[in-house]
């Protein structure tokens, strides 16, 4: 989608994906809510819990920040490292979501994290692909599945994107593998 809402005809457009993605979000994390907004009541939930409200805190990001593993020499720890190049476009969204729930009588609690398992995870995220084609179809845009939970750019972007994409691609990596070498002559990590 970061392709179709970068090169779209229009700034409408462009404001359009982005919104079908930010309001899918929200539909997510609303779905999430059921499931995680429970405050439980004694040690470790002995006395029952109360469902409540969570709020959240979303940073959209319209960049990807180009990373490189380092290593501290041969057996050391690795870390990434932020290379000093431009990012890719790539549109994405970043959600905080404070360890509080509130109940109805106005009770404050801990969420109850042991509902974020790795299956409702994707479940989350599959929920927010279903919201998004909606969105995204509201407007005539077209998608298709690429995998089981990501749908594809909008594919008359993608046809019309390709070969240019493509050539972005080898030129970050071109530039990041020159970074990692200039790293590895000046400080001697790997």
């Amino acid at each position: 989608m970061t392709l179709a809402a970068e090169f779209a005809a229009t700034h409408a457009e462009t404001a359009a994906i982005r919104n079908a993605i930010m309001s899918a979000n929200d539909d997510a994390l609303r779905y999430a809510s059921d499931d995680l907004a429970w405050a439980r009541k004694g040690h470790a939930g002995e006395k029952g819990a109360d469902h409540g409200e969570i709020g959240w805190v979303t940073f959209a990001h319209d960049a990807a920040r180009p990373t490189l593993p380092i290593q501290d020499g041969p057996n050391g720890a690795t870390y990434l490292v932020d290379a000093p190049i431009a990012g890719d476009p790539h549109y994405h969204l970043h959600n905080f979501i404070p360890n509080l729930v509130v109940t109805e009588d106005g009770r404050i609690g801990s969420i109850d994290a042991r509902a974020l398992t790795a299956d409702k995870v994707h479940e989350y995220g599959a929920y927010f692909q279903a919201k998004l084609a909606d969105r995204l179809r509201t407007f005539g845009s077209a998608q298709a599945m690429m995998t089981p939970h990501r749908l594809s750019p909008c594919l008359t972007y993608q046809r019309r994107l390709s070969p240019s994409s493509a050539k972005r691609d080898r030129q970050v990596i071109g530039d990041a593998k020159q970074y990692a070498r200039r790293k590895r002559i000046s400080t001697g990590m790997i």
